[in-house]
C-alpha cells in the first residue's frame, strides 16, 4: 500500500510542530467504507491526532465533534506512578473516543488530543454498528490502524 505523507514545519523557537497525515490501513472485510486518515500534530509535550474519512456525507463540516484529551499516569515526587490515565471530553465525546484517548496517553507517555469525525465513515458502516457506534471489532481494526501508525510515527516499539 502506498503511503502519502503531508508535512507542515512551523520555523523552530523554541521546538518546532510537525503535522504529518497518513492513510489508516484496516484489515476489514467491508471494501465499502471509505478510507479513514489520521493527522498528526506533534506538539511540544503532546500529541493532536484527528481521525476522519477523506469524503463527507454532508455538505457542512463539523470541526472536533467528537473531541477529547487524555493525560498520561502521573509520576509522583518519591518515584511511585499512577496506574490510571485521566481522558476527558472536550465537546461531545463518545466512549470510544475517551477510551482510545486513554490508551494511546498511557501507552506513549504523552497529553493525547483526539478529535474523531467519523460520520461517513459510520454511516458507510451502518450495518456494522451498534446504537450510532461501530461495531467494536471495526472499532478494534480502527484503533490497531492507528496504533500502527502511530508506532512508526513516534518512534516506539509495538508493546506485547
Amino acid at each position: 500500500m502506498a503511503t502519502s505523507t503531508i508535512t507542515t514545519k512551523i520555523p523552530p523557537t523554541t521546538s518546532s510542530i510537525t503535522s504529518q497525515s497518513y492513510p489508516l490501513p484496516l484489515n476489514t472485510p467491508h471494501s465499502s467504507l471509505p478510507p479513514l486518515y489520521v493527522q498528526v500534530t506533534r506538539l511540544r509535550q503532546s500529541v493532536l491526532l484527528s481521525l476522519g474519512s477523506s469524503t463527507s456525507s454532508t455538505s457542512s463540516y463539523a470541526l472536533m465533534p467528537d473531541f477529547s484529551v487524555a493525560f498520561p499516569p502521573m509520576k509522583h515526587p518519591r518515584g511511585s506512578t499512577s496506574s490510571s490515565t485521566t481522558a476527558t471530553a472536550l465537546s461531545r465525546s463518545t466512549p470510544q473516543s475517551l477510551l482510545l484517548s486513554g490508551k494511546l496517553a498511557k501507552r506513549y507517555q504523552t497529553q493525547i488530543y483526539l478529535s474523531l469525525d467519523l460520520g461517513s465513515f459510520s454511516a458507510a458502516a451502518s450495518s456494522a454498528s451498534i446504537n450510532g457506534e461501530l461495531d467494536p471489532m471495526l472499532w478494534l481494526e480502527v484503533e490497531k490502524g492507528l496504533i500502527n501508525v502511530l508506532d512508526r510515527v513516534l518512534g516506539r516499539e509495538r508493546s506485547a
